[in-house]
């Protein structure tokens, strides 16, 4: 018994296009699988999740990984941790001798 198989390749290309940029510039190395476009801060600007640069990758499905437009800004984004009054506790600090 003889088994023949044909493969057929298919060239995975995503959309030319980036995604838009605030403050950023796009460094891409192309638009087929596996290239990637890699968005960077100007000097002293940061995405939202505090980072200066983030990279998305031409999956197999011919999309990019990241699609929604990098915008970055002067200041990290302010966040917060809530504490209950339960967990705060007043604590004793050393001064300095005067």
């Amino acid at each position: 018994m003889t088994l023949l198989c044909d493969i057929a390749f298919v060239a995975v290309e995503c959309d030319n296009t980036v995604a838009s940029t605030t403050n950023a510039t796009a460094n891409k190395t192309g638009h087929t699988y596996l290239s990637t476009i890699e968005y960077v801060c100007d000097e002293g600007h940061y995405l939202p999740d505090n980072e200066s640069s983030h990279v998305s990758t031409c999956d197999y499905d011919t999309q990019w990984t990241i699609t929604e437009d990098q915008i970055c800004s002067r200041e990290y984004p302010k966040t917060f941790t809530i504490v209950s009054p339960e967990q705060w506790r007043p604590r004793a600090v050393d001064l300095p001798p005067l």
